[in-house]
């Protein structure tokens, strides 16, 4: 990349610099990215309370039915 930049005019100090700081940024983004998703063990421990709740509420239903 800093031979592009070079290359469209930057000089190379200025080239160096703006690499860098797109490394730092795009870094930062994909560890903020990364926080943000969901993992298998999110999913399964959603499904888990999902699963709890429908159960309950089947209880309640049926306890309903039964008055």
């Amino acid at each position: 990349m800093v031979k592009e930049l070079v290359g469209r005019g930057f000089r190379k100090e200025e080239a160096v610099a703006v690499t860098q700081a797109l490394l730092i940024v795009s870094r930062e983004a994909i560890q903020t990215n990364e926080l943000m998703l969901a993992t298998k063990s999110d999913f399964a421990h959603l499904r888990s309370e999902l699963q709890i709740l429908e159960k309950a509420d089947f209880a309640v239903l049926k306890s309903d039915l039964q008055l």
